[in-house]
């Protein structure tokens, strides 16, 4: 058995399990996905860039480092979370059209 059918096999299974087909046969399911997929990229980077400006002594004076890293990492390890679920969700969507596409190894 080929990469390219097993890709194919896991695509097809994919697309045909429950959330995928709620992501396909839901109205406007897609679009709210995308949506929170791009607010937790935001959520994922904006805090980690502020804990790393704060370590290049931005703001030395104002906050130590603990506290800024106490209060905003866990809001980057929750935009990690939300990035991980909503794509997951988005490619059980498309999942065979993506593996069968020509970039899919």
């Amino acid at each position: 058995m080929g990469i390219m059918s097993w890709l194919a096999q896991v695509g097809g299974w994919l697309e045909q399990s429950g959330i995928g087909e709620a992501v396909r046969m839901t109205p406007f399911l897609y679009p709210i996905l995308e949506s929170l997929h791009i607010l937790g990229i935001a959520l994922l980077v904006g805090p980690a860039m502020a804990v790393d400006l704060r370590l290049l002594g931005i703001g030395r004076s104002i906050l130590p480092v603990t506290i800024v890293s106490r209060y905003l990492l866990p809001l980057s390890h929750a935009g990690f979370g939300l990035v991980a679920a909503t794509g997951a969700a988005m490619f059980t969507g498309i999942a065979l059209s993506v593996t069968m596409s020509p970039a899919a190894p």
